[in-house]
C-alpha cells in the first residue's frame, strides 16, 4: 500500500493527517542517513508531531548517535535501565499515552521488528490508527508483518524517498 499521489485533492487530505515516529533503536540502528530518510518519508504523508528515538545510553554505541539524531530533530528518550525489554515497555507506554493525548498521530510509523510490539499494534489499529512498521531485512517477526498495514526495509528508505519525489 505505498503512498501514491493522484491528484491534489487527495495530498491536501494527506497532509492534515498527524504523524508520529516511535523508533526502538535497540532493534534498529538508524545511521544519520537512514533517520534523514525517515524524517522525509514521515512529513511525506503529513504533519510531523512526534519523532522520539529510544535508545540506552548504558550502550557506547547507542550514546554516541544520540548527537546525531537530536540534532536533525529526533526527541531521544534514554532509557537507562539493565532489564531486558525496558526501552521497549517505555516506548509501549508513550505510545498508549499519545493515543489519548488531544494531538494523536494518525500515523504511527514504528522502527522495529520485534515481536512484542505486536499487540500494541493491535491496539493502534483497533482505535483507527494506521501504524507503518519500518524494520532491518531478516529481522522482523512475523506477527508483526501479518499486522502491519505498510511494511518497509530501513535500508531501502533512501531510495524509496527518492523514488516518492
Amino acid at each position: 500500500m505505498p503512498h501514491v499521489n493522484q491528484s491534489s485533492n487527495r495530498q491536501t487530505s494527506q497532509q492534515q493527517l498527524k504523524v508520529g515516529i516511535y523508533c526502538d533503536f535497540q532493534n534498529v540502528y538508524l545511521s544519520q542517513n537512514i533517520a534523514s530518510s525517515l524524517l522525509a518519508f514521515a512529513k511525506a504523508r503529513g504533519s510531523l508531531i512526534i519523532r522520539r528515538v529510544y535508545y540506552n545510553s548504558l550502550f557506547e554505541n547507542q550514546a554516541s548517535a544520540r548527537e546525531n539524531l537530536q540534532r536533525i530533530g529526533f526527541q531521544c528518550e534514554d532509557v537507562t535501565c539493565s532489564l531486558k525489554n525496558s526501552a521497549d515497555n517505555q516506548l509501549k507506554s508513550d505510545l498508549i499515552d499519545d493515543v489519548y493525548n488531544n494531538q494523536s498521530p494518525d500515523i504511527f510509523i514504528l522502527v522495529s521488528g520485534d515481536g512484542d510490539f505486536a499487540n500494541p499494534v493491535k491496539f493502534l489499529q483497533d482505535k483507527d490508527k494506521n501504524v507503518i512498521i519500518f524494520a532491518r531485512r531478516g529481522n522482523v517477526k512475523q506477527s508483526l508483518k501479518n499486522l502491519a498495514n505498510e511494511l518497509y526495509f530501513v535500508d531501502e528508505l533512501p531510495q524509496k524517498v527518492r523514488n516518492c519525489f
